[in-house]
C-alpha cells in the first residue's frame, strides 16, 4: 500500500492525474487517426469500467441472447419457419413513464400547430 502511495505521488509530481489520463483517452478514441486506435482506446474506458465483455449472468441470467436464439431455433427445427420461437418465460417488468411537466406540454403544443402550418 505504501508503495502504491508513493506511485501516486509520483504521477502527481510529474502531472499524471487520472483526469488527464482518462481525457487522453478520450480524446484518442474521438480523434485517433486510425480506427484501430480510437476502438483501442474505447476498450480501454471500458475495460477500466469492467464493461469489456457482456455477461448476462451479472444480471442473473444464464449465457447470452445469442445462446437462447440457438436454443429456441434448435428446438423449433424442423417446423414452420414462419412460427414464432418462444425465448422461455421471463418476468415480466413494469416501465414507469415520467409525467410530463405542464411547461413542457405547452411548447410541444406550439411546435405541433408550427409544424401543421408548415405543409399547408
Amino acid at each position: 500500500m505504501a508503495l502504491r502511495k508513493e506511485y501516486h505521488k509520483a504521477l502527481a509530481a510529474q502531472g499524471l492525474t487520472f483526469d488527464k489520463i482518462v481525457g487522453v483517452i478520450g480524446q484518442e478514441m474521438y480523434e485517433g487517426e486510425k480506427s484501430a486506435d480510437r476502438l483501442n482506446a474505447a476498450k480501454t474506458l471500458l475495460k477500466s469500467l469492467g464493461m469489456e465483455k457482456y455477461d448476462n449472468e451479472m444480471i442473473g441470467g444464464g449465457g447470452n441472447w445469442e445462446d437462447l436464439i440457438l436454443e429456441a431455433a434448435e428446438k423449433n427445427a424442423g417446423g414452420d419457419q414462419n412460427e414464432v420461437l418462444e425465448l422461455g418465460d421471463y418476468d415480466d417488468y413494469a416501465v414507469d413513464t415520467p409525467a410530463i411537466p405542464a411547461e413542457v406540454k405547452i411548447i410541444k403544443d406550439d411546435e405541433l400547430e408550427v409544424g401543421k402550418g408548415l405543409y399547408e
